[in-house]
């Protein structure tokens, strides 16, 4: 579904439920010791519910770069969000590039635990300001 603005609240849940299924992924990812894939899941998590939070302003971004900026922009500059939101989007991004293009960094149990947790407050977040 192709962004307007009388889809975006239709859009900005989508983006929630996706969020909510790739923190699902997340921990069946961690059940069968697949760390990465629990960590980049958890980073989409929360580029999924940023997205959304972006799209309730009308904006769309077109890149993880744009969302990271975006976001920060619209919703930590003015206050809206704590900062603490975009340094958890920040090391997010930092683990998922080493979960998916670092083969030689192994992610422990630990630190695929942490992810989730990250994600779960990012997603809760999103959906507190989204209203659902």
């Amino acid at each position: 579904m192709n962004y307007t603005p009388e889809n975006k609240r239709e859009l900005t849940r989508r983006y929630l439920r996706i969020a909510n299924k790739r923190l699902k992924s997340a921990h069946a990812s961690i059940n069968v010791g697949s760390f990465e894939d629990a960590v980049s899941r958890c980073y989409y998590a929360i580029l999924d519910a940023a997205t959304a939070l972006l799209i309730l302003k009308d904006i769309v971004p077109k890149s993880h770069e744009g969302a990271m900026r975006l976001f920060s922009l619209h919703y930590i500059k003015p206050g809206t969000i704590p900062q603490e939101y975009q340094r958890l989007f920040s090391k997010m991004e930092k683990m998922r590039l080493e979960a998916d293009y670092f083969h030689e960094r192994e992610f422990t149990r630990e630190e695929a635990t942490e992810a989730i947790s990250m994600a779960e407050r990012f997603v809760k977040m999103a959906e507190k300001m989204v209203g659902g």
